[in-house]
This record gives C-alpha cells, sequence and structure tokens, in this order.
C-alpha cells in the first residue's frame, strides 16, 4: 500500500526558526533524510501517524505544501519542472481550476499568488507522479482541497479534521472517501451529507519520564488573542496578572487588548521545545475555543499527560472520567482557576502524584500505536470496500 500524506507544519513562524537554526544541516539532505529530521522534531503527531502507517507495512512519504525547502527537495526528487506559462495550459489548470482569473494574471507580478498556483499545480503533477493508492490528508493543510475534485474515482482520498474548520476556505467534504473528525457533530454533519465518517482520538506522543526540575510555575502554548480563543484569552489575562505565568504561541490581532499576555509572551514553541517547556512546568493550564461548545477535545490534553505535569483544565462532562482517575484537575471559572493553581503550587507531592498518574496513562490508555489502531483498520476496510 502506498500513502501520499499531505500533512502541516503548525505553527509556521516555530518551524523556520528551527529550520533557519538547522539550515546548514539541511542543505546537505536529499527528501527521504529531511522527512526524518522534520519527524525528530515531533511537529503536531504527523510523524505519529506517518510511524504507525509505516508499521503497517505501508510505504508512505509526506508532502508538506506550505515549506519552500521541502519544495525544493521534492522537485530535485521527482525531477517535475514547472514554468511560469503553466498557468496558461488547459490541461495542466484543472489543479488550480477554482483560481480566478484575477490571480491568474496576479501571478506573473505577486510571488505569493504564483508560488501558491505552481505549488498546487506541482502537487497534483506529484501525486499522478507517485501514484498512491492512498492520499491522505491532515486538515488543514495550507492548501484549496479543491484541487481533490475528481481525484477520489482514481484514489481512495482520506482526510482528516483534527481541527475547528470555521472560517475555512476552499474546502469541500464531498472530495474526500473518507473524513475522520475529532468532533461528533462534524460527523453527524458529514453523514448526514452522504459523507463516510468517523470519529477518532489523538493519542499520546511517547516521552521519556522527565525527573529534572521544574523551572516555571504556570505555562500554556497556544493561540491568544483571537475572537474564536476570545474565552480563553480573557481568562488567561487574569492568570498573567496574578501568578508567575508564561506562554509561548500565535498572537491574534486581539493581543493589544490584552497587556499582561502580552508582557508574558516567550515566543514560539511546538514539538521537541514544546514537551521541553512542559515537562519543566508544575502547572499546564488549558482550555477551549467558544466554539467548542462544552467539549474537551484538543490534543494539549494528551501532550501535557505525556510530559508528565500537571494538567488544569477548565471543566467539560468529556473530562469526568479522567478527573475521578486523578490524572488532571479540572476549574470551572478564573477565580476557581487561580485557587488552584495556589493550592497545587504549595502543595508539590500532590501535584507530582496526580502528574504521575496522568504519565502512566499516557502510555498505557494513551499510547499513539493503540490510538491509531482504529484508524488503520477502518481505512483498510473502506479501500478494500472501494476497489
Amino acid at each position: 500500500m502506498k500513502v501520499l500524506k499531505f500533512d502541516l507544519l503548525y505553527p509556521e513562524e516555530y518551524f523556520k526558526e528551527i529550520q533557519k537554526e538547522n539550515a546548514a544541516l539541511i542543505d546537505k539532505m536529499n527528501l527521504h533524510e529531511y522527512v526524518d529530521w522534520i519527524h525528530q522534531q515531533k511537529m503536531g503527531y504527523g510523524e505519529v501517524i506517518t510511524n504507525e502507517f509505516r508499521r503497517e507495512g505501508w510505504e508512505v512519504l509526506d508532502y508538506y505544501f506550505q515549506d519552500i525547502v521541502y519544495f525544493n527537495k521534492v522537485k530535485k526528487h521527482s525531477g517535475i519542472r514547472l514554468s511560469p506559462f503553466d498557468i496558461f495550459s488547459k490541461k495542466k489548470r484543472k489543479a488550480y481550476y477554482h483560481a480566478t482569473l484575477k490571480d491568474v494574471f496576479n501571478s506573473f507580478t505577486d510571488k505569493f499568488t504564483r508560488d501558491w498556483i505552481l505549488g498546487e499545480s506541482y502537487a497534483w503533477r506529484f501525486i499522478e507522479y507517485y501514484k498512491p493508492d492512498i492520499i491522505f490528508i491532515r486538515e488543514p493543510i495550507g492548501m484549496s482541497n479543491l484541487m481533490f475534485e475528481g481525484l477520489k474515482k482514481k484514489y481512495f482520498i482520506v482526510s482528516l479534521v483534527g481541527c475547528n474548520m470555521v472560517g475555512l476556505k476552499n474546502w469541500r467534504m464531498d472530495f474526500s472517501n473518507l473524513i475522520f473528525t475529532l468532533f461528533p457533530e462534524y460527523k453527524n454533519y458529514f453523514n448526514a451529507n452522504g459523507i463516510d465518517s468517523e470519529l477518532f482520538e489523538y493519542g499520546a506522543v511517547e516521552l521519556e519520564k522527565y525527573t529534572g526540575p521544574k523551572k516555571y510555575d504556570v505555562t500554556f502554548i497556544g493561540v491568544l488573542g483571537t475572537k474564536v480563543q476570545l474565552q480563553k484569552t480573557e481568562l488567561f489575562e487574569k492568570v498573567a496578572s496574578s501568578v508567575d505565568f508564561k506562554w509561548w504561541g500565535i498572537k491574534g490581532d486581539m493581543i493589544e487588548n490584552f497587556p499582561n499576555l502580552k508582557r508574558t509572551w516567550q515566543g514560539y514553541a511546538a514539538g521537541t521545545k514544546m514537551f521541553d517547556i512542559y515537562q519543566q512546568s508544575k502547572i499546564v493550564l488549558n482550555d477551549y475555543p467558544f466554539n467548542a461548545k462544552g467539549g474537551a477535545s484538543n490534543i494539549r490534553i494528551k501532550e501535557v499527560l505525556s510530559a508528565g505535569s500537571l494538567l488544569l483544565t477548565r471543566f467539560s462532562n468529556d473530562l469526568e472520567k479522567l478527573e475521578s482517575m486523578g490524572v488532571l484537575k479540572t476549574f470551572i471559572d478564573a477565580d476557581d482557576c487561580l485557587y488552584k493553581i495556589d493550592y497545587y503550587l504549595k502543595n508539590e507531592i500532590e501535584r507530582e502524584e496526580i502528574a504521575a498518574k496522568g504519565y502512566r496513562l499516557s502510555t498505557t490508555e494513551f499510547a499513539g500505536r493503540k490510538a491509531m489502531k482504529p484508524i488503520i483498520e477502518t481505512i483498510k476496510e473502506r479501500y478494500k470496500l472501494s476497489l
């Protein structure tokens, strides 16, 4: 089984930082060595999915649309060449037919538009070159999925919706044969519209148990300062005004209204740096966007448990069982959050006992291999039925 897996590198700002730091090393790598290097950075669970596919005996290649370094290496690997004049080729234009004529003409003077159009055309050509049995897409991958129209008749297309899709442009559910999603309401919607869909859960990344010092009191890594994340942003602004709080992540356009979050921002973090921060934190906070509707479905929960630190997250019915097992703690509002921060900073033994239980659970019930098994079995079953 050959799988071409379209994946994302998030946050892109952090990835560009580590890419620049390792530029000399990366320059000497071929395509497969570069993909292996990306996997070593543990960027957003992508390496877990690929490794489990390979463990199944599948041949897998990851494709990173947003990365120009990857783009140059894949061009060298495949030998495929494109010209800006391909934009006017009727045959090749099918890959980006959704681009407006204005975009096409702008592409001759605007490098961003030109790179976008040629990038999608190149992805189309690479699919033809690689000849996968399955195209696996982790959304949102930074490119329009409209280019996959018509391809589901030739390839089995699987999409994994592991994030909120509100506001996503140029995305059509009917261009996939099978969609995995974290959200029951998404699954119900897809099914009601005739699209095969199943729920999935993220597993935990396997990390060695950390026994070093905890140098951060309270931390958070993620997006703050956007309309979607407003509840979370207002909560953490209050936390930042009251305790020793540090956060890393993307600053939304509303962040100027939150001076304490501006003051406590530490830069970007993801992958191995993110896990280092989590492991060195006494308490890691978590909350959900307003449109999560009270559900606790983000990957951060599993990430923090696997790091072996105390997770303090907003209450959700989804978490009642985990809290009763003593592997995390929840809060109901800002005052309750601040009370529990103060309590667990003062009670180290109790705090670390909870964190240790969470770590043990992450290595057994939440192990990435276990979480990927139903995904793999479903893909095998549906692919067989499609033949």
